[in-house]
């Protein structure tokens, strides 16, 4: 098994690492988390920065602060966190999940079929996509599938259950301190879907213990405690409320149907999603062996994972692609498994063109990321106008950003500046009547900034759909007058 996991993590991190510094940082996502780093690494507001992120300035209350920890820590030395900086927690991570469903499929398949799984999620390209990304979702993930891992070891009695027990519950915590509660959740879903499953709900008192739960409970508390005491008022409330119980049950942003998964995760899942029925045939195959075969044991413990985290994400009213990141890996190890039984039962040469197969996908990932990505690249990404922007702008001056708040990060990280948002004409005038003269803008906009004051067009840019203007207004702030 060695020699083919050093193979496929050399694949796994020539395909994550490869031009991860290249590219700008792409909107909408990548320039908040980017720029949410470089202001903890500078600690503008203080040692207090380090439990309390801030973006633009203001406290950023929707993710716990892992993410941005390790971000700025590999920033530090550098004395700026580059897009490569910020990026390198998530390759990381992304790898380490590689290297632990080998080990996963080790324990409950064998080792075939572990290098299969390590083999199908090394080349997923949805998880490579958000393994180059600048955002916590692959951390989640990692963490998440450290929990499985360990549960798995626990329940099957491999190695020490007390040590087990501790590293399933930091691994939890870890996972906590990066996206919140669902790391909890995602595990402990599964386990008791699996449990009941296996007619074993008595079971479940053998993956806690008090020293565990002070660990998975007592860490995450002990940082929003932390992040309590320095915040402003109301800080709770949006952490918590808001941002947890909100966003699931009300959907404070990208509300679906509850079936929208259903039809994004065999998109999200491809190419693999065609070995899908190979991997059912084999799943069923193992289940039809009874209660106590090990493997319709290994079987049902993945699927109730993949199951009970999909029906999870789609009670929530609120709905991303990037949410379901942590089930793929479960998910690929089920795929391989079940490939490298179909492979095995097939002549050598069939093998063979699979292996070929596989490399060819791996190389024109790898035009992508090197070649493709970085070509198009001035469009993807707000830099071209925030330095344009930045370069108009008297020292020390903020940047008016008119109506399109999701490029508040990109426009402070790569301006340098202060960004003031101008969500109307009344915000507009009362920018320019402060002294501020530089403005970022939509092109749709340009006619109604216009009826506030003569502004001039100094640079253009296309950002995907959009075009995107650097404004520059006269000296003296906006023409007296009403409007809103």
């Amino acid at each position: 098994m060695k020699g083919g996991l050093r193979t496929i993590a050399a694949v796994a991190a020539l395909l994550l690492f490869v031009s991860l510094g290249t590219r700008d940082f792409w909107e909408p996502d990548e320039p908040r988390h980017g720029a949410i780093a470089e202001e903890m690494r500078a600690l503008r507001f203080g040692p207090s920065q380090l439990v309390l992120p801030r973006l633009n300035g203001e406290v950023y209350d929707q993710k716990p602060p892992l993410y941005y920890w390790l971000a700025a820590g590999i920033g530090t030395p550098l004395g700026h966190v580059s897009e490569a900086a910020a990026r390198l927690p998530s390759a990381l991570a992304a790898l380490a999940c590689v290297l632990l469903i080998a080990r996963l499929g080790r324990d409950s398949f064998g080792a075939r079929s572990g290098l299969a799984g390590a083999a199908v999620l090394a080349s997923l390209p949805f998880h490579l996509e958000i393994g180059r990304s600048a955002r916590p979702d692959a951390l989640l993930a990692l963490f998440v599938t450290a929990a499985l891992y360990l549960t798995w070891r626990i329940d099957r009695g491999l190695g020490n259950a007390a040590r087990s027990r501790l590293a399933l519950h930091g691994a939890i915590a870890l996972g906590v301190l990066t996206k919140g509660p669902v790391a909890i959740l995602l595990p402990l879903l599964g386990l008791l879907a699996y449990l009941g499953w296996e007619r074993r709900l008595r079971d479940l008192a053998r993956f806690v213990s008090l020293p565990a739960a002070l660990i998975s409970l007592g860490v995450p508390l002990l940082w929003l405690a932390g992040a309590a005491a320095v915040a402003p008022e109301g800080y709770l409330g949006g952490a918590v409320t808001t941002n947890l119980f909100g966003r699931f049950f009300a959907g404070t942003d990208h509300a679906e149907s509850p079936v929208f998964y259903l039809g994004r995760l065999p998109y999200l899942f491809l190419p693999w999603t065609l070995a899908w029925p190979v991997a059912f045939l084999e799943a069923r195959a193992a289940l039809a062996e009874g209660r106590g075969s090990p493997r319709a044991s290994a079987v049902r413990f993945l699927v109730a994972f993949v199951g009970m985290g999909l029906f999870f994400f789609s009670l929530s009213a609120g709905k991303r692609n990037v949410y379901l990141l942590p089930l793929m890996p479960a998910l690929a190890l089920l795929v391989g498994h079940g490939l490298e039984r179909w492979l095995a039962g097939r002549s050598p040469t069939l093998g063979r063109v699979a292996a070929a197969a596989f490399a060819i996908f791996v190389c024109v990932e790898l035009a992508v990321f090197a070649v493709y990505q970085p070509s198009v690249n001035s469009t993807r990404s707000i830099h071209p106008a925030a330095q344009a922007a930045a370069r108009l702008a008297p020292p020390g001056s903020s940047i008016g950003l008119v109506r399109n708040g999701a490029l508040v990060g990109g426009v402070a990280y790569y301006a340098e500046r202060h960004v003031e948002r101008l969500g109307s004409k009344k915000g507009v005038r009362r920018f320019l009547r402060s002294g501020g003269r530089i403005m970022i803008a939509e092109g749709k906009d340009l006619a109604e900034i216009e009826s506030v004051a003569p502004v001039q067009v100094a640079f253009r840019q296309r950002l995907e759909e959009d075009e995107m203007l650097v404004l520059v207004a006269p000296q003296g702030g906006a023409p007296a007058g009403g409007g809103s």
